[in-house]
């Protein structure tokens, strides 16, 4: 059922935002970034916070998106 309601996306993207603030704290100096690798509805998990303007997208390093369905199936 949560591929029917956008309220997973947005819980799961709120999630990864204070995840990633979470393991940024850990740091003692300020690291160059982080790696993301999201599968599937990872991806567009990780492709939501990129686009949430509230978001620092320099501590992203690098993503990796593996069979995230970006573009709607087409028959």
């Amino acid at each position: 059922m949560t591929a029917l309601s956008s309220d997973y996306l947005k819980e799961q993207t709120k999630y990864l935002a204070r995840a990633i603030a979470y393991i940024w704290s850990l740091y003692e100096e300020v690291p160059p970034g982080i790696i993301l690798i999201g599968h599937s509805m990872g991806g567009l998990v990780i492709q939501s916070l990129i686009l949430e303007q509230y978001f620092d997208h320099s501590k992203f390093m690098l993503v990796i998106s593996l069979a995230a369905p970006y573009v709607e199936p087409r028959t």
